[in-house]
Parts: C-alpha cells; structure tokens; sequence
C-alpha cells in the first residue's frame, strides 16, 4: 500500500490502480487472518476428539474405524480453507501485476527509484501466485501430484523469492519515502508561492 500511494503521487494520479491495490491487500490479509483462525479452531477440535473418544473400538468392533472417520474429518477441514487459500494467491497475482505496470510507468515517465528488476521480480511473485491457485484448484483432480506441485511453488514463492522482495523493498521504500515527503512539501510551498503571485483585480 505504501508502495502505491507513492506511487500514485499521494493520490493524485493512477488513483483506480490504487484503489485496487489498497482493496486487494485488506481482502488478502482478512482471507488469510480468517483462514488461520479456521485451521487453528478445527486442529483443536480434532486434537479434542482424539483424546476424549475412543477411536479403536466403536460397538463390539476393534477396526479403528473411528481413526478412519478422524481422517475424513481431517480432510474435509483442509477442504473448507483450500478455497480461502487460492484467493490469498490470487489476490497477490494481481497486486503484483498492477504495481509493476506502476512501477514501469514511473521508469518511463519521472525515474522511479523502484526500478524494473525489482518490477520484473514482483510480477515473478505474482506469476507464480497465479500457478499456487491454479494447483490449489486442480488439487480437486489430482490431489497427490498438484499438492506437491503447490507445496513447490509454495517454497520457491514464500521462502525464496518473497523475502528477498520485501527486503529490497525494505530497503528502497525509507529512501523512497523520504524523497516523497520533500517532492511533496516543495509541490505544496510551489502551489502557496503560485498562489500568493496571483495578482489582485481591482473591479
């Protein structure tokens, strides 16, 4: 969001692409708070059944069926996030995508300080957030195969490639904020001089 708002000139320009970002990253993060809570609520569960029921023998039987409906309950909660999680991905596709045609305007235009590699790099991210929802989805298919496919493109993206975004945006973004803040306070005393040379017509 910072990113964009700079980006954006404070709001002056690029204000739709903004806007998207700005709503992309709440629904992101929410998807992502409310997919946790859900995991850590229905783990809890499971572990309370575990230890509270017999699962070994149900009625006169020593099958372990109840490990087995366990198991089915297990599955059916990763089923309920799977959904949430796709988005999260898919909402990162598109913040990426949005920024980097951000990015490569300001290049092209007024010399942005986020340059195309760190631009090429985010929409690096976002392609391969884009495969994580599609192997999410095809997980429905082929369960095995495209949940290791996800979980590949899951370290790539999450322990890889992200990191080394974030920290390279860590370190641009404090240079790049301070330069905002003077563009901004010379635009200001320059529309406050401009202001003040308006002569007065005397009617």
């Amino acid at each position: 969001m910072q990113v964009a708002w700079i980006l954006s000139n404070g709001g002056r320009r690029h204000l739709t692409s903004f806007t998207a970002i700005c709503l992309l990253g709440v629904s992101g993060g929410l998807c992502e708070l409310i997919a946790n809570l859900m995991t850590v609520g229905l783990r809890t569960v499971e572990r309370w059944i575990y230890n509270s029921f017999n699962l070994h023998s149900w009625g006169n039987e020593n099958d372990g069926s109840g490990y087995r409906v366990l198991e089915l309950i297990h599955l059916m909660t990763n089923g309920m996030t799977i959904w949430v999680d796709a988005l999260e991905w898919m909402c990162m596709f598109f913040i990426m995508v949005i920024l980097f045609f951000m990015i490569r305007y300001e290049v092209n235009y007024n010399n942005s300080a986020f340059g195309t590699k760190f631009a090429g790099l985010g929409l690096a991210i976002g392609f391969l957030g884009l495969f994580e929802f599609i192997a999410e989805l095809l997980r429905l298919r082929a369960f095995r195969v495209f949940a290791e496919v996800s979980l590949a493109i899951s370290i790539i993206n999450t322990w890889i490639l992200l990191p080394i975004w974030l920290v390279v945006l860590g370190k641009q973004l404090s240079i790049v904020k301070t330069s905002f803040v003077d563009w901004t306070t010379m635009d200001q005393n320059d529309e406050h001089a401009g202001l003040q040379l308006v002569p007065e017509v005397d009617h």
